[in-house]
């Protein structure tokens, strides 16, 4: 239950909550010698502390993260492997988190996985923005990839989250009201949760983009 909490929290970007739950995933796996849950512990709780700016905390996902992929490869190692790109991009070290995101891609339609395909595809857009001489067009149509899938899979999370990455791009290249034309729809669709960390970067978007 604490590790469907820690990454169901992950996912919105809570580091709180995520980072409380895995702490107890830590607690429980060390106390019954479980070291695939330690291992998952580890990898969840790193990326809260790192959220936070932790020093240490990068190094222990990472750390972490390559234990699980000798311990369980596939589907586990795909679930998690999301958080270690986040913290790569975070780290400023794009080439390692683009291929990261490659080895996401492929393993997603090797193994039929395919919930988080959205999100690896805006985390590559990500990683192209990033990096020196950008194609902002060949960025926009990563997002658009993206925001696409999203809506085919019907998962609102992901459509949010491209929404905002797209729409940043458009408004940073004066295309405003294209920007705005895009987000609003999306975040207009939400009647809760206007406390979570993409709902709120959609709202403060939306006001620089009137």
């Amino acid at each position: 239950a604490h590790w469907i909490a820690s990454q169901t929290f992950l996912d919105i970007n809570d580091f709180g909550q995520s980072g409380q739950h895995s702490k107890k995933i830590l607690k429980i796996s060390e106390e019954k010698r479980f070291p695939f849950f330690s291992c998952i512990g580890a990898i969840l709780s790193g990326w809260a502390e790192h959220c936070v700016q932790d020093s240490e905390a990068f190094e222990k996902l990472e750390h972490s993260f390559r234990h699980l992929e000798k311990i369980s490869p596939g589907m586990v190692t795909l679930q998690h492997i999301a958080t270690l790109i986040d913290a790569l991009i975070r780290e400023h070290q794009f080439d390692q988190a683009k291929q990261r995101v490659i080895h996401a891609l492929n393993d997603s339609n090797k193994i039929g996985c395919k919930y988080r395909l959205p999100e690896f595809i805006r985390l590559k857009g990500l990683c192209m923005l990033a990096g020196k001489n950008t194609d902002l067009k060949e960025v926009e149509n990563i997002f658009l990839d993206s925001l696409n899938l999203a809506r085919q899979h019907k998962s609102k999370l992901w459509e949010l989250r491209t929404a905002n990455s797209l729409a940043r791009v458009w408004g940073d290249q004066k295309e405003r009201q294209k920007a705005y034309d895009l987000l609003f729809p999306v975040y207009d669709w939400y009647t809760q949760g206007f406390d979570t960390a993409d709902l709120i970067e959609a709202k403060e978007l939306l006001g620089q983009l009137q």
